[in-house]
């Protein structure tokens, strides 16, 4: 005769998994960002024009779902190699772009909530990690983008550092979140880690 869990002992299974996890998480740390030099501040204003640049307008392709652990998968799937268009086909829940592969054309920074506000930061062909909203989680690929104007770079060096500082941390975190579905021998909930670690937070 076979056994088999109630649901109550799966919840409390997942969660003593997830609480491993968050425990060995937070014994690697994330480590300390120094000081930047002057040079390595312009180079990077001039490598990342795109997050500086106000009323920029980017064409964007996206696919709308409702839980962050589908956004994830269509995340992993997309970056992988997968075609976006036939993602955004089987995966997109926005009715008005459900039957154009989730083409949402060209729009600024203040349309579609954080989805306008992440995507004119972003470079042509680029594909965003979820973006949480009020509307549920979007995965969006850049197809094009016309550049707006940019601010002066010696009135805007505390910004552009911030922003340095910012994107050095995202890319540690993902190194580190990488470096703890390798060592941990339990299943990686990522939402729970993302969750835990406000990795979706505006630094």
């Amino acid at each position: 005769k076979g056994y088999h869990l109630t649901k109550s002992v799966r919840n409390e299974v997942a969660e003593e998994k997830n609480r491993m996890m968050i425990s060995a998480a937070r014994q690697k740390g994330l480590g300390e960002i120094g000081a930047f030099t002057e040079e390595q501040t312009a180079t990077f204003y001039q490598e990342n024009r795109n997050l500086f640049e106000s009323g920029a307008q980017v064409n964007v392709q996206e696919i709308l779902v409702k839980s962050d652990a589908t956004a994830y998968m269509v995340f992993r799937k997309a970056t992988a190699g997968e075609d976006f268009t036939r993602l955004a086909k089987e995966y997109n829940v926005r009715s008005e772009t459900q039957n154009n592969g989730g083409n949402l054309g060209w729009i600024s920074e203040t349309q579609y909530d954080a989805v306008g506000q992440k995507g004119v930061k972003m470079k042509v062909g680029e594909i965003s990690e979820p973006i949480n909203h009020k509307e549920g989680f979007s995965v969006i690929r850049i197809l094009d983008r016309k550049s707006g104007e940019l601010p002066d770079l010696k009135k805007n060096t505390s910004r552009i550092r911030r922003e340095m500082r910012n994107q050095m941390t995202a890319d540690r975190k993902k190194q580190w979140l990488d470096g703890i579905k390798a060592s941990i021998p339990v299943m990686v909930y990522e939402p729970a880690l993302r969750k835990e670690f406000k990795f979706d937070q505006a630094e």
